[in-house]
């Protein structure tokens, strides 16, 4: 007996791209961490799967997109920077839809790589 299964269509391609001389600046740095994280919100709301998981904290792309917006106008002779311009529309968007999670059969979650308060460790003598 074959247990019954699902066909997910998830659009090519599952990646993006984004190569461009530019000079070395700190602001360079900002705007393509910005622009590396839009296009995989962007991404994981295309994903067709169930359990969606964002590398980070849901307050990290309010933290990064404040910073990019803020700088990016300033430095509009960097490509990056009017690339990450164009697609900031699509990036709200994205974060929008991981915020809201109007579908019941979808879930997001975001996963931060570090606890800002200090884990001490417990003893158990209860044996």
């Amino acid at each position: 007996m074959t247990p019954p299964s699902e066909k997910r269509y998830w659009e090519s391609p599952h990646h993006t791209t984004f190569v461009a001389p530019e000079p070395h600046q700190a602001e360079t740095a900002t705007i393509l961490r910005t622009m590396m994280l839009g296009n995989e919100l962007r991404l994981a709301t295309n994903s067709p799967h169930e359990l969606v998981m964002i590398d980070g904290s849901f307050t990290l792309p309010v933290i990064y997109l404040n910073q990019a917006l803020n700088q990016a106008p300033n430095f509009s002779a960097l490509q990056c920077a009017r690339e990450f311009v164009d697609h900031v529309p699509e990036y709200l968007a994205a974060y929008k839809t991981l915020l809201a999670g109007e579908r019941s059969d979808r879930q997001f979650a975001a996963l931060p790589h570090y606890c800002p308060v200090k884990l001490t460790r417990v003893s158990c003598n209860c044996l």
